[in-house]
């Protein structure tokens, strides 16, 4: 079996699509897209991911299945509850005030843990005296390498469950969302989870798409790996439009693991003059201030 994850083109986060750089990668990407064979196409509800897909699907004809588990992965963390965690994001940290600006404000912000408890967004919203809480929900793995560095339980495939971080973000449970619906998909493929493998009930060379989102693509990844997710957040960045491949492995008869051909290519963009997105990514000095930090 051949699975392949690729991210959205470059966005505009506030609109939930893409930018007009986005749109030319998304192009690009069409114009590989019929010699990637996609198979079965899966696709995130996000915007950008739909509209990156869309130039894929009108360039091979197919039709995609739209699924929320494939959707970005962001968790609820309230630093409003949690204060002694914002030293894990130092003065990148969100206020209400800020998603009141954006398109829909904060009734429009997504997550698995608002998709599995619909009430959890009520702490954000004003009351009816006009007040709001200081922080917005905070994505859990934008941390700092200072805060990873003194938790290292976090890079850990077992003990970043049991971190104060990943509790605090629900981040087992919104993960166990994700991934009993991805492996269910595999299953039905042929491929049951076992451990750290998977059972080969029913090989086959088929392929497998999903368009979705760089923290998603890393989830995956670490699930695969047998990696803690953490070590992916913090050491991979899948820029926009990027292919990630991974294939099965058959070497004893019925036990298969997979394993990655490519992991966040962009071969397409570059070879076409088209320069990589700085989405995903953080200053690469310090001094570069015209970079994210």
């Amino acid at each position: 079996m051949r699975l392949l994850l690729i991210r959205h083109g470059d966005p505009d986060y506030v609109h939930d699509s893409l930018t007009e750089k986005g749109r030319r990668e998304a192009e690009l990407l069409s114009r590989l897209a019929p010699d990637l064979d996609l198979g079965e196409v899966y696709v995130s509800t996000m915007g950008r991911a739909q509209e990156t897909a869309s130039f894929s699907l009108k360039a091979t004809g197919k039709t995609a299945k739209t699924v929320d588990w494939i959707m970005e992965f962001v968790t609820d963390l309230d630093l409003n509850e949690h204060p002694e965690l914002r030293k894990a994001y130092g003065q990148d940290t969100p206020l209400v005030t800020d998603y009141e600006k954006r398109t829909g404000g904060l009734s429009a912000h997504k997550s698995y843990w608002k998709l599995l408890h619909p009430d959890s967004i009520r702490p954000y919203i004003r009351d009816p005296e006009g007040n709001a809480p200081k922080y917005a929900p905070r994505i859990v793995w934008d941390i700092l390498p200072s805060y990873l560095m003194e938790h290292p339980e976090l890079m850990d495939p077992e003990d970043w469950k049991r971190s104060d971080l990943a509790r605090a973000a629900h981040v087992e449970e919104c993960a166990g969302y994700v991934l009993s619906h991805f492996d269910g998909m595999l299953k039905e493929h042929g491929y049951r989870r076992d451990g750290l493998i998977y059972r080969a009930e029913a090989s086959n060379k088929k392929t497998i798409t999903c368009f979705c989102h760089l923290g998603l693509t890393c989830l995956l990844v670490a699930h695969l790996t047998d990696q803690s997710p953490f070590a992916i957040w913090a050491h991979y960045a899948f820029a926009p439009a990027s292919v990630t491949e991974f294939v099965t492995e058959e070497r004893e008869k019925g036990i298969a693991v997979f394993r990655a051909l490519r992991l966040g290519d962009i071969s397409h963009l570059t070879m076409a003059g088209e320069k990589p997105s700085f989405s995903a990514r953080f200053c690469e000095t310090y001094d570069s201030f015209d970079q994210r930090h």
